[in-house]
């Protein structure tokens, strides 16, 4: 248990040995919000973005391809 609470404690999860589960629950939700760093990713969430809308479009073109390969032609 002692290796347990040491290793928890490495990472700043347990900051002393009198925290309570509430203090430490209440620190792990405080959440900041700095613009700069916002800023900084937009080009990351950019880039994510476009990445998705290209694998979304060879999604539809494959679609459309196969659909037109196997399709029961009518006379």
């Amino acid at each position: 248990m002692l290796k347990l609470l040491s290793f928890f404690n490495i990472f700043g999860i347990l900051t002393a040995a009198e925290t309570t589960a509430a203090e430490t629950a209440a620190e792990a939700t405080k959440l900041f919000f700095e613009p700069k760093n916002f800023i900084n990713m937009l080009g990351y969430m950019g880039k994510g973005m476009l990445v998705i809308f290209i694998i979304i479009g060879v999604i539809i073109l494959v679609t459309m391809l196969v659909s037109r390969i196997f399709s029961k032609k009518s006379k």
